[in-house]
C-alpha cells in the first residue's frame, strides 16, 4: 500500500505541478489574453503541499512501475509486451533504475 501511494504520488506531482502553473500564470506573453479566474480548492492546494513537503524530506524512496505496450512484427500482427522498472533514490546523488523485461529486439 505504500508502494502504490509513492507511485500515485510521482506520478501524480508532475500533473499537479502543470495544473497549479496554468491557475496561477495570469496573461499570456505580452499581455494581450484576459485573466481567467480559476477557483483552487484550498483543500487540493493542502494535499499537494503536503505531498510535495513529504517527497522533499524523503532521504529515499523506491517504486515499481510496470508497463504494457504493443509493437508491429514484422508481419504486422502486434506483440504485447510487458516491462517492470524498480526505481531507487537515494539523496543526494544516487538514481537506480532497473528494468528487465522482455521487449522488442533492438
Amino acid at each position: 500500500m505504500k508502494l502504490l501511494r509513492i507511485l500515485s504520488v510521482a506520478v501524480l506531482l508532475p500533473l499537479a505541478a502543470i495544473a497549479v502553473s496554468a491557475v496561477l500564470a495570469q496573461t499570456a506573453p505580452g499581455g494581450s489574453a484576459p485573466v481567467v479566474e480559476v477557483g483552487v480548492d484550498p483543500k487540493a492546494l493542502a494535499l499537494m503541499r503536503g505531498m510535495s513537503d513529504r517527497l522533499a524530506a524523503a532521504e529515499s524512496m523506491s517504486f515499481s512501475a510496470r508497463r504494457a505496450f504493443d509493437e508491429p512484427a514484422a508481419n504486422g500482427q502486434p506483440h504485447f509486451y510487458t516491462v517492470v522498472s524498480n526505481v531507487v533514490l537515494q539523496r543526494p546523488d544516487k538514481l537506480k533504475a532497473m528494468v528487465p523485461g522482455d521487449g522488442p529486439p533492438s
